[in-house]
């Protein structure tokens, strides 16, 4: 006889986000998952055909989506500037803003200025923050 298995997560399945199709075994998500709350998954597989049974650890990790709007240290900047300078471009200041995904590179931060004839008089520098006249 052909003896059917059933499949059951015994443990590791933190709030319940994670379900297994008892008669295939097929692993699939039950809830939303939120890597900024749990970034990996440890759950017990239980494998049994009603006299044996034999378990398995499986390691599910999470991938952080980008899903949140970058933020600015502070929501308003003041440089000044002497006019008439020579040697420009000259260093005026710099922003700063943060991603709060917490896996995104702060690199990956692009810079650009907007605004009725902020870029005729104005540079930045996309990748720093850095801005100039």
């Amino acid at each position: 006889t052909n003896t059917k298995l059933r499949y059951q997560i015994t443990a590791g399945n933190t709030g319940g986000v994670l379900d297994v199709e008892p008669e295939t075994g097929a692993i699939f998500i039950a809830q939303p998952l939120d890597y900024e709350e749990t970034k990996m998954y440890e759950i017990h597989l239980l494998a049994s055909d009603g006299k044996w049974e034999d378990y398995a650890v499986i390691i599910i990790n999470i991938m952080n989506k980008n899903d949140e709007t970058p933020v600015f240290s502070i929501n308003e900047y003041y440089g000044s500037i002497i006019e008439e300078l020579d040697g420009l471009p000259v260093f005026v200041l710099q922003v700063m803003a943060k991603d709060p995904d917490s896996n995104v590179d702060e690199g990956d931060l692009r810079y650009s200025l907007h605004g009725h004839g902020a870029a005729d008089i104005f540079t930045i520098d996309e990748k720093t923050g850095s801005i100039y006249s």
